[in-house]
């Protein structure tokens, strides 16, 4: 009888554990396909901005400085979490 009820435990908790994750699964693809959208119409706006008041910059000029920004802000994001891991210890 203890295994039975030991065998529906587990059989619960495998199913409750699979609900939750493919749950929390949709939701985190649902919030980075928003942030995404968010994000890249920012950026587009900041762009059209800055065409309208600089017509002689060209898209691409400022699309190459985002991105090679990006890399620089990714790095230095980087550096300071290994400074602060270091500190730590």
């Amino acid at each position: 009888m203890k295994n039975k009820i030991n065998k529906k435990t587990l059989l619960f908790i495998i199913i409750t554990t699979f609900i939750s994750v493919s749950f929390f699964a949709f939701i985190l693809k649902y919030q980075y396909k928003n942030y995404t959208k968010n994000y890249n119409e920012s950026i587009n706006s900041i762009i059209y901005e800055v065409t309208l008041k600089y017509p002689n910059v060209s898209k691409d000029d400022l699309i190459e400085i985002i991105n090679n920004n990006k890399k620089m802000l990714m790095f230095l994001v980087n550096m300071e979490l290994m400074m602060k891991i270091v500190l730590l210890f």
